[in-house]
């Protein structure tokens, strides 16, 4: 009795509802001509910062699009599908975002967020609600795990930030004393930490800190030493504070 009224119920929405939002088959095939009609033409001509805008843009319109049909999804989901061989309509939304959007555009994606951070470090203006949002994007995705769109990112981010700071030790090398290196070094951590820690997970910026440390102390504590001897004829004890400096500079 109770399967029939359940059949009688899913009979009368999928009289009322139109016959794509009922068919997981239908529902996909609908958003992908969605997709291809109206978001990609949108992105196309697109890079930089105005690229990652309208990337969250048409995500933030996504996911409202989807939370207004939630209702009607989830009722289906739940009453009038097979859950053994229908994927969630949710999941399948999100599928089809990331299959038409994402895996051709990513790259370019990354290349924009990886900017916005270069812009930043060297002071100039930037819309870091923008980093925000695809930061939020990832985890609403899949989070940080290995393989994920946070990760691939990660990734990216190291290795930009190893080349760059590599470039900006050998640089304040030669513009600097190494008092004043160490000093400049001393903010660059902090804010450095400051930005990281408004968009990455905590982890990620420990390692992105790690990084920054080994490309201006790390790597360069020799030369360093040997700027310092140059400079005030250093002495055994000065040679030891300079070096116990530069062990001390931390990530924390």
């Amino acid at each position: 009795m109770h399967s029939s009224h359940r059949n009688r119920r899913c009979w009368k929405v999928q009289n009322f509802l139109p016959f794509p939002l009922i068919n997981p088959n239908r529902y996909h095939a609908t958003l992908d001509e969605s997709i291809n009609l109206k978001v990609l033409p949108s992105l196309k001509d697109k890079s930089g910062t105005s690229l990652l805008a309208e990337f969250l843009r048409i995500w933030t319109n996504y996911k409202a699009m989807l939370k207004c049909l939630g209702g009607f999804f989830l009722y289906l989901d739940k009453k009038c599908t097979d859950q053994k061989r229908s994927a969630p309509l949710k999941e399948i939304a999100f599928s089809c975002f990331q299959n038409g959007v994402c895996n051709d555009l990513l790259p370019k994606i990354f290349d924009a967020a990886l900017l916005l951070i270069s812009q930043d470090r060297r002071e100039e203006p930037i819309d870091r609600s923008l980093l925000q949002g695809l930061s939020n994007f990832f985890v609403e995705n899949d989070g940080p795990k290995k393989g994920t769109y946070y990760h691939m990112f990660e990734e990216k981010l190291l290795t930009d930030t190893s080349s760059c700071y590599a470039r900006i030790a050998s640089e304040w090398l030669h513009s600097y004393s190494s008092a004043d290196y160490i000093l400049k070094v001393e903010r660059c951590l902090n804010d450095e930490k400051g930005r990281l820690s408004q968009f990455l997970y905590p982890s990620s910026v420990e390692k992105l800190l790690q990084v920054v440390h080994l490309k201006l102390i790390g790597e360069m504590t020799s030369q360093l030493i040997e700027k310092q001897k140059a400079e005030n004829n250093l002495n055994s004890t000065r040679y030891q504070e300079l070096l116990s400096r530069c062990a001390n500079l931390n990530i924390g």
